[in-house]
């Protein structure tokens, strides 16, 4: 199977955002001048002909790197990976990637050893991008070379590449693979290719492995689901297989349901504090926790999370929700909703957690707010 999208596209996409701001700049051709490091060549416009001078810096890294050989590909790696500002480096690389063949890829892997290990550069972005693309266009001598190397996440980079690139055949490769203790977190690889771009054929992919396998995969699948289909999307997709599971076995929901659902919200609560996740959808996601209350309960964490990522915003808007998760047959069952409310409603408005307490005296939820107040005010008291 013939995935779509190489990496190289999938990639600028991710860096869109970053190089925006930069983008006058980045097509601003160097100057001639003294070299800054060895190995970073700079030829004048002039030099390049007439219409160089209209191409953006870099616009013919591939085509050198393509014809380049021995020092020469260090000499164009060079040129590239020692750019300055940080939007015009990464430009420069993805446009490098295209001229990434299996004659060359070792010598840039070379190269990039040994800015980190002679200079002390380390390019993390680039390097994880270099080796995906190494997957896509050699992917079985590149996966057999780090595979004899013993160097497990470098493998797994590779079979990110390579499963996007050829599925069957990266997939064929791991079911003949069984020499790492990491096998598991190698397999990894294989199924983030596959979500990036298909996140149905990952999950039906996963439920095909065994179950040693299994374990501990499905948390690393739901991030490239959400940033392929969006959150709304990945919760209808999580809503369904809670279905399925439900009609299979309505006595209990298996472990692999329960590792979907915490990983999703890990991953939405993740989202609200690194992007500002809107008010609006951490309700939405307040709500479909408790869609998993008898989940959730087994995990009090997730509900602290969940719940104090919503209430920072109204912590009364969000009492339906904590009742729902911390309350069942008039009995609190789980404290660690309430202690999060409580806890954002004492720095936003403590007032207004006095008069919801007394407006709702005598019910379950009260009482505990109250108790779980005086808790907090006096440590000491029995």
């Amino acid at each position: 199977m013939k995935m779509k999208v190489p990496i190289v596209r999938q990639a600028a996409f991710v860096l869109a955002g970053v190089a925006i701001g930069m983008v006058v700049q980045s097509f601003r051709v160097p100057s001639s001048g003294p070299a800054t490091d060895a190995g970073d060549v700079r030829v004048s416009p002039r030099a390049q002909g007439p219409k160089a001078a209209h191409r953006p810096a870099g616009a013919n890294d591939a085509e050198r790197l393509r014809h380049a050989s021995g020092d020469g590909i260090a000499a164009v790696a060079h040129s590239v990976i020692r750019t300055g500002p940080t939007a015009e480096r990464l430009r420069r690389f993805l446009m490098l990637l295209e001229g990434v063949d299996a004659d060359n890829w070792e010598a840039l892997v070379r190269t990039l050893a040994e800015e980190t290990s002679n200079h002390g550069r380390f390019q993390e972005l680039e390097w994880d991008l270099l080796i995906r693309r190494i997957g896509e266009i050699d992917g079985p001598r590149a996966a057999a070379f780090y595979a004899e190397k013993g160097e497990d996440e470098t493998l797994r980079k590779v079979l990110v590449g390579w499963a996007q690139q050829d599925l069957d055949a990266a997939w064929q490769w791991m079911e003949n693979f069984r020499d790492s203790a990491g096998r598991r977190d190698i397999w990894r690889g294989v199924l983030i290719g596959v979500a990036e771009e298909d996140p149905a054929l990952a999950m039906r992919k996963l439920d095909s492995l065994p179950d040693d396998v299994k374990g501990g995969t499905i948390s690393f699948l739901v991030r490239p689901m959400i940033q392929a289909e969006g959150i709304d999307a990945t919760a209808a997709r999580i809503r369904e297989i809670y279905a399925d599971y439900q009609a299979k076995d309505p006595a209990g929901i298996s472990a692999k349901e329960h590792e979907y659902v915490y990983a999703f919200f890990h991953n939405v609560c993740d989202i609200k504090r690194n992007a500002g996740y809107t008010p609006e959808k951490r309700m939405e996601a307040l709500e479909l926790l408790a869609g998993f209350s008898d989940l959730a309960r087994r995990s009090p964490w997730l509900i602290e999370r969940t719940v104090a990522a919503a209430a920072g915003d109204d912590p009364g808007a969000v009492m339906e929700w904590v009742e729902k998760l911390s309350v069942a047959d008039g009995e609190v069952v789980d404290t660690r909703g309430i202690q999060a409310v409580r806890k954002a409603w004492m720095e936003k408005d403590p007032g207004g957690l006095s008069q919801w307490i007394a407006g709702n005296a005598g019910s379950p939820l009260a009482d505990a707010l109250a108790a779980d107040s005086a808790r907090v005010s006096d440590p000491f008291a029995e």
